[in-house]
């Protein structure tokens, strides 16, 4: 197919260049213009493209009866509490003990006695009838008669009895005694459960099972068109024997033909 394109190229540029050797005198004089006809082939690309050959499907499967075992866990020893006997703390604390209370003693003090020495008057004063003779008659007249004193000594007190009372403080004595500082008492331990595993045959029935077919596709690769082939005239600047020098790049789609004469 490439050969045959190349031969008609060959043919088409030859056609041009007798008629632009034809029209050449007439072009040069009359100001016109020479054209080459150009042909594009038409461009491909392979492209893989993704293709259903089967779609999902739900396909239901039989499923026999298989003995199978369990593992299961079972108790072997509840969960319990155990006592626990705690015995109580003692302990020595030193205190004082009051051995003797406080009191008051009385004390009796003796009077203070003195000696005091005194006239004290034995006979008061007092009058006498005194009878004298004289010329031999009585004579009688009261004589007065003067106090007699004495002298005598007494004992006084001075100072009586007095009482005082004096304090004594208690009396205290250091003693170690022991104490309980906490009693006894019961605590009750939690011993957890112990479990173990143990397996148990059971036999499962037959069942039906439905699984998922997926789909199933296929690479495919295909020729895909990507540029049209196209033809066309294209304008030449300068005509110098129908060797193609200085065409221009731009490619006109056009109809195959000669363009009007402008």
């Amino acid at each position: 197919m490439k050969l045959r394109q190349v031969s008609m190229r060959k043919a088409l540029r030859t056609s041009v260049c007798l008629l632009a050797i034809a029209a050449s005198t007439s072009a040069s004089f009359a100001g016109g213009q020479c054209y080459r006809y150009v042909a594009s082939p038409a461009r491909y690309e392979l492209r893989a493209e993704q293709v259903l050959v089967r779609p999902a499907a739900v396909v239901a499967v039989t499923v026999p009866a298989q003995p199978q075992s369990v593992a299961e866990t079972v108790v072997v020893q509840p969960e319990r509490a155990v006592a626990r006997v705690i015995p109580p703390i003692y302990r020595n604390v030193r205190e004082a003990v009051l051995v003797e209370p406080a009191r008051q003693i009385e004390r009796v003090m003796p009077p203070v006695l003195g000696t005091v020495t005194e006239q004290v008057e034995i006979a008061p004063a007092r009058k006498v009838w005194q009878v004298n003779g004289e010329d031999g008659g009585l004579v009688g007249c009261w004589v007065y008669v003067p106090p007699t004193y004495a002298t005598r000594t007494r004992t006084i007190e001075l100072r009586p009895v007095e009482t005082a009372y004096e304090a004594v403080p208690a009396s205290y004595a250091t003693r170690v005694r022991t104490v309980e500082v906490q009693p006894a008492r019961t605590v009750y331990d939690t011993v957890p459960a112990v479990y173990a595993t143990r397996l148990r045959p059971v036999a499962t029935p037959p069942r039906i099972a439905y699984e998922q077919v997926p789909a199933e596709y296929r690479m495919v690769y295909r020729s895909v068109l990507v540029q049209p082939a196209s033809a066309g005239w294209v304008p030449i600047l300068s005509f110098d024997g129908c060797r193609g020098e200085g065409l221009s790049p731009v490619i006109y789609n056009h109809p195959p033909g000669l363009p009007d004469a402008g």
